[in-house]
């Protein structure tokens, strides 16, 4: 009973204590702010008596990037790109809008989501776990290499995203190829490791060769932080079955967007390890990680609508330049060009994606698919039962909880292409591992 009460209360609390550290403004774009944030914590609350969900992600994002940083940098007069202050009136309609767009969320999912029986899935049997545990390692050296090769034989490049004072060479050519080859090397690694861990028993040695092939690949300080969740998030919550509780889920990844994550991006330009803290400071959190708000609200100040131009970039993402020279970049980018920002590589939420391709009506459309199939998901795997360990099916699931993070913060371009990138690596090992079994070897 003290369990299941400390987990509704750690968010109230929370909260309680950062609306008093603070000197936050309570004038009337402040009182909007407060409606935003305990909407969106009765929103996350919603989801502390089930398990670890993509309805879960929506609201801590709702909670921390749209509603209480947003409304720290207001109190504290602070803007990340613009050249002026956002207009109180645009504080006001931009938070009505994402108010309206929650609500919109909450009652969607809500109606799509609905318990049914129990789904008992086809057993994936493997018949040769050796061999094909072997075959694995094989594919994740393969990846390994190329990936080594990408980043022209550094182990020193692979373990930290960036060197003070040094340039950071890929031996391809055009970046696009480049950022694709280099999420399906270092996902394949990952996804070989969970294939292995989840669906073939014993093999202690193989396994343990493929995780540090994935540590290796997907090294935490040598790759983005939404790679990091692409592959740990599935790693964690397979080995930590605590994670797979909403409540103690949400906490956890809280607590990561407060320590960790300011910790990671230290490694972006490392020079030594006596330049590195454990703890945060101030500064991280009215730096650029953290312009997904404003960003939405330059694009409803200066009515950035592009009429679903923007949109076409994301559904035909995999066209190449080369053959449509005038694809569409990313919404951020294109905003940041337009309004004339000194920097144009920023974000755009999802939410803002909506407005910038058609406007109001476009935000309640993309807070509507997003919560239909939000929920439609979650309905499949919160349904299913699995029997005794965890399944390579669910470390899907648990990938996508991971990415939906970086879709939420945008843009959806760049988001789009990574995201299906690695899914395809996820088939890539599931279809390999298949037709290893499938195959006539004496070997097993």
């Amino acid at each position: 009973m003290h369990k299941k009460l400390l987990s509704y209360l750690w968010l109230p609390t929370s909260i309680i204590i950062f609306l008093i550290s603070f000197d936050l403004n309570y004038d009337l774009s402040g009182l909007t702010f407060l409606t935003l944030v305990f909407q969106s914590a009765i929103g996350l609350s919603l989801s502390f008596g089930r398990n670890t969900s993509l309805n879960t992600i929506y609201f801590i994002f709702s909670l921390v990037f749209l509603g209480l940083l947003p409304w720290l940098h207001y109190s504290m007069g602070q803007i990340i790109w613009r050249s002026s202050f956002i207009p109180e009136s645009t504080y006001i309609l931009v938070n009505g809008i994402i108010f309206t767009a929650n609500l919109l969320v909450i009652f969607i999912y809500s109606l799509n989501f609905k318990a049914i029986k129990k789904i008992t899935p086809t057993p994936n049997y493997i018949i040769k776990p050796k061999l094909t545990a072997l075959m694995l390692i094989m594919l994740s050296i393969l990846s390994f290499i190329i990936l080594f090769y990408m980043n022209n034989f550094s182990f020193t490049q692979l373990f930290f995203r960036g060197l003070a004072n040094e340039q950071k060479t890929i031996n391809i050519e055009s970046s696009s190829i480049a950022l694709v080859i280099g999420m399906i090397t270092r996902m394949n690694a990952a996804f070989c490791f969970f294939y292995a861990a989840t669906q073939i028993k014993n093999c202690v040695t193989e396994k343990s060769f493929l995780f540090i092939l994935m540590l290796i690949s997907v090294f935490p300080t040598g790759v983005p932080r939404y790679m990091v969740a692409f592959a740990y998030i599935p790693l964690i919550i397979m080995l930590v079955p605590p994670m797979r509780k909403s409540s103690f889920f949400s906490a956890a990844l809280i607590f990561s967007l407060i320590f960790m994550f300011p910790f990671l991006d230290q490694f972006r330009y490392f020079s030594n390890f006596s330049n590195i803290n454990l703890l945060p400071s101030a500064e991280f959190f009215y730096a650029a990680h953290f312009d997904a708000y404003e960003n939405f609200a330059s694009a409803v100040e200066a009515n950035f609508v592009t009429n679903g131009y923007q949109l076409l970039g994301s559904l035909f993402f995999f066209i190449p330049r080369l053959f449509w020279s005038s694809k569409p970049v990313g919404s951020g980018y294109e905003m940041a060009e337009q309004l004339g920002y000194v920097f144009n590589n920023v974000s755009m939420p999802l939410l803002g994606e909506g407005y910038v391709n058609f406007g109001l009506a476009g935000v309640l459309i993309f807070a509507s698919i997003t919560a239909y199939y939000m929920a439609r998901i979650d309905k499949y795997f919160l349904n299913i039962k699995f029997i005794k360990s965890t399944s390579y099916h669910q470390i899907l699931y648990y990938f996508l909880i991971g990415s939906l993070f970086f879709m939420l913060r945008g843009d959806l371009l760049s988001s789009t292409a990574y995201i299906i990138g690695s899914l395809f690596s996820w088939v890539i090992v599931k279809n390999f591992a298949r037709y290893v079994n499938i195959l006539k070897f004496s070997f097993k």
